[in-house]
């Protein structure tokens, strides 16, 4: 089965650092109505088409790592109804 776009939900997102070009997010998404899992993604800012585009997400800093838990936790608890 070949991924359909039209079938991804995204029910969350958070920036959890932007530096300059770079940018760490959180999301949580649903495919196919499926269980939600949690996306983590650095971005980095393009000159030439004033876009953000996705990039490997390699190692991360202290302060990306406690960022990403800070926001997953935000992000479930805002999904169970707390936030």
């Amino acid at each position: 089965m070949a991924f359909d776009e039209s079938r991804d939900e995204k029910l969350g997102e958070k920036i959890v650092v932007e530096e300059g070009n770079n940018r760490v997010t959180v999301g949580i998404c649903r495919y196919d109505k499926g269980e939600p899992k949690i996306q983590i993604r650095r971005l980095y800012h393009t000159r030439n088409s004033d876009s953000w585009e996705p990039a490997r997400l390699g190692r991360l800093t202290f302060e990306e790592f406690d960022g990403v838990v800070t926001a997953v936790n935000d992000l479930r608890k805002s999904m169970d109804g707390e936030g």
